[in-house]
């Protein structure tokens, strides 16, 4: 696949040598190798599904990740780990082991940089092998040991960046062909090739016809209404530094959207509507969440050396960095932030705040056909 790939590249580009930078996949080791001989420096992503999928029965094993007997005594360097609150989303009273476990892994896979996430693993990893040795040597083994071959890196999203984080939809279509194109048979390559692109050709072309796809992503009410607040004021939240704007958020991993239904949570809407009709309760308890950020923070997220503490880098780790490309074309579909809404929906707050104060953002525009009034015409 690579090497069809790049010789149909090489054709449309003739002069210029393209190399893929990223692959994306579960963690079959075949994909990676096959990946790495095509290209020794490319990034496999690992899918977020497929790696949640693997170290959720891992968590949940009481073997591996035994719970915390109260009569135990904690030792003073870990005290602090207990004392961490815990998103509800991932906090239960079953296990405060895994608990804290599982909140590690998902800062872990949220850092923004190399360095953060080298000095973040530093803290955590005694606390892994004290209460839960037969989790840490498996968690390591499988994913953290990079001198091992079969170690199944790029699950953290300082290496995704602003990449896909699952390959779902690539496996979807997959699936799609597989049942209705070649009925489940085993094929050659070849043959497979030949009738995937004259499936999709098909596709394409009925889809072109039927389907208008909006070029931005869909934004709710309540998030536009947060930015607009935001915007307001911005000089009091926001600080510019050497080209990157920044603002404190009050918790580290809070999501506007449900994680079941991934719409925005029915009490954000409530509070969205309020802020919108100028209820001053409503405003003030939504910019209590935010503040802004000191210099000196800032300049610490570059120094990792001087972080002594989790609570420390976690308390570094709410300060969202958001940058902004400048061309007015690109500015919705191409600027970033550090938040988990951003990698999430590729839309966030703090990001349509910046645009809308840089004026390249306009949320009149209408991005999707409103639905006509009344019943539908019966024909």
């Amino acid at each position: 696949m690579h090497k069809f790939l790049d010789e149909g590249l090489k054709k449309v580009f003739e002069s210029t040598e393209l190399k893929f930078a990223y692959q994306i996949s579960d963690g079959a080791l075949y994909i990676r190798k096959s990946a790495r001989r095509y290209n020794p420096n490319i990034n496999t992503i690992m899918c977020k599904f497929h790696f949640y999928q693997a170290i959720q029965p891992k968590l949940y094993n009481k073997e591996l990740v035994p719970k915390h007997n109260s009569e135990q005594q904690i030792p003073h360097k870990f005290k602090e780990y207990f004392n961490i609150k815990i998103s509800s989303s991932l906090s239960s009273s079953e296990n405060k082991i895994r608990d804290i476990i599982k909140y590690d892994i998902k800062i872990l896979e949220i850092l923004p940089s190399k360095e953060l996430y080298l000095a973040y693993l530093k803290i955590v990893l005694p606390f892994w092998k004290y209460f839960a040795l037969k989790f840490h040597d498996y968690f390591w083994k499988t994913y953290l040991d990079l001198n091992n071959e079969n170690c199944l890196s790029g699950w953290q999203n300082f290496i995704k960046g602003v990449q896909p984080g699952t390959n779902n939809a690539l496996e979807g279509t997959n699936h799609a062909i597989k049942e209705d194109v070649v009925e489940n048979k085993k094929l050659e390559f070849g043959f497979y090739l030949e009738s995937l692109c004259e499936d999709l050709s098909v596709r394409s072309e009925t889809s072109g016809k039927l389907a208008c796809f909006p070029k931005t992503p869909p934004i709710s009410s309540a998030v536009l209404r947060f930015a607009r607040k935001l915007c307001e004021n911005f000089e009091e939240y926001f600080l510019y530094h050497e080209g990157k704007y920044y603002i404190k958020d009050k918790i580290i991993n809070y999501s506007l959207y449900n994680s079941n239904t991934g719409k925005t949570k029915k009490n954000l809407n409530s509070l969205g509507s309020k802020i919108s009709k100028g209820i001053e309760e409503a405003t003030t308890h939504f910019l209590s969440y935010y503040s802004k950020p000191t210099l000196n923070e800032i300049k610490r997220l570059d120094k990792c050396k001087e972080i002594a503490g989790k609570i420390q880098i976690l308390k570094l780790l709410s300060i969202r960095q958001i940058t902004i490309v400048e061309i007015q074309e690109k500015a919705l579909l191409e600027s970033s932030c550090t938040c988990p809404d951003f990698f999430k929906v590729r839309i966030c707050q703090h990001l349509l705040a910046n645009l809308k104060y840089k004026k390249l953002f306009d949320e009149n525009v209408e991005f999707e056909a409103k639905r006509p009034k009344g019943r539908p015409r019966r024909n």
